[in-house]
């Protein structure tokens, strides 16, 4: 009728009318019916039932009005934070205007960064939480609402977005998830291993030239990657008492940094903050925090030769890197660096010399350093594609 499209008005079948009365009457409704509450006893009888009211439905879309702010965050003076939040960030939205909001918590932690193993327990940990927590994810995302909760270099990542109004309702879920998550059911733990040593297995042994190329690098220059092989080799060690108490570790000190952005506003951080440090129940703030930090490459041109782990594959790959400090100019210059050279460098190296599928440039921003990055998988001598490279920028 909406869309002015042709239907009809039908009466039910007496059959269907006459079987659903009998139903509600085999279930004590008796032969008047007898309502809702006869309805859903009868269902129960057939085992059905309606689904639980959703809890996580937005009540209030209002968005707040707008506050005199400048382009960056506003922080919250440390007096206004609880134990264990370190530093708070916000900014409310002033283009969008719509009644959501982002927040995402970071929990430095020095525990899942001491060594490949204690790094891979965390991401088992955090895997098995996350799929305890499916029994909320579907009302969650029918009523606009997201989580995620992840193992990053040196802690861990908790961001919740959708509808503000309900942010705190999911975030309390989640943050309970978690504290109560001393222990792992054996089903679950079964889940997430097997995911885990699949994932490391295909990508210790089955991985692109190019991929590989870039793995090794990453794994090389940065303190708080840890090797995949290192972590395939601890999860053939670990069983399920491992994951025993690593909510403890891992929560009951920490440091923790939170940005809120969107329909929100200072209260509304205050009040995420005290809620995340109760939940929690952070006992102190570490001493010392795992240090992120980038090596430099040496000096004038260093050549890193690596075999491949795929037997199958007989493609090689050419990674060409160089490093920048990190400036804000430097950041613009290594952007517009790509984006001009980037089309020249397919061009030249893939369309005309036809030396690979893959042919790509671009630049990213590490622990230390601004990096541009030229990658060229091939199947002629990697000596060759190198000199290729180097005639290009020449």
């Amino acid at each position: 009728p909406w869309y002015g499209g042709r239907h009809a008005r039908l009466p039910l079948d007496a059959q269907w009318c006459d079987a659903w009365a009998q139903a509600l009457g085999e279930h004590g409704a008796g032969s008047g019916g007898g309502g809702r509450e006869a309805a859903e006893r009868a269902a129960e009888g057939h085992g059905m039932r309606l689904p639980r009211p959703n809890p996580f439905v937005p009540e209030n879309l209002a968005v707040l009005p707008v506050v005199s702010q400048g382009k960056s965050p506003q922080e919250l003076p440390s007096a206004a934070l609880p134990p264990g939040v370190a530093r708070a960030f916000y900014r409310q939205d002033d283009r969008f205007r719509q009644p959501k909001a982002v927040a995402a918590f970071r929990i430095h932690s020095p525990t899942c960064a001491a060594d490949a193993r204690s790094f891979l327990r965390a991401k088992l940990w955090c895997s098995a939480v996350v799929e305890e927590l499916n029994e909320y994810a579907y009302d969650a995302k029918a009523a606009g609402l997201s989580y995620s909760l992840s193992v990053t270099k040196g802690g861990l990542e908790v961001v919740t977005w959708g509808f503000s109004d309900k942010l705190p309702t999911l975030l309390d879920v989640v943050l309970q998830k978690m504290r109560d998550a001393t222990t792992v059911r054996p089903e679950t733990f079964a889940i997430v291993r097997d995911r885990y040593a699949r994932g490391l297995r295909n990508t210790a042994e089955k991985q692109r030239p190019c991929d590989f190329a870039a793995r090794r690098s990453r794994e090389l220059r940065h303190s708080l990657a840890f090797a995949v092989e290192d972590q395939l080799e601890a999860l053939e060690q670990m069983s399920l008492a491992d994951l025993g108490g690593e909510s403890q570790r891992l929560l009951d000190e920490c440091r923790v940094e939170l940005l809120a952005t969107g329909n929100t506003e200072r209260e509304h951080v205050a009040a995420l903050a005290s809620q995340l440090s109760s939940k929690l129940g952070i006992v102190a703030e570490p001493k010392t925090l795992p240090m992120r930090a980038e090596a430099t490459f040496p000096p004038g041109y260093t050549v890193w030769r690596l075999d491949g782990t795929n037997v199958e594959e007989r493609s090689n790959a050419v990674r060409f890197e160089m490093q920048f400090p990190i400036s804000l100019d430097n950041s613009v210059y290594t952007s517009l660096f790509v984006r001009v050279l980037a089309p020249r460098f397919f061009n030249e190296l893939r369309t005309k010399q036809q030396l690979g599928y893959i042919v790509q440039m671009s630049g990213s921003e590490g622990d230390g350093f601004l990096t541009i990055a030229c990658t060229v998988q091939t199947e002629y001598p990697p000596e060759f594609v190198r000199g290729r490279i180097d005639a290009f920028f020449e």
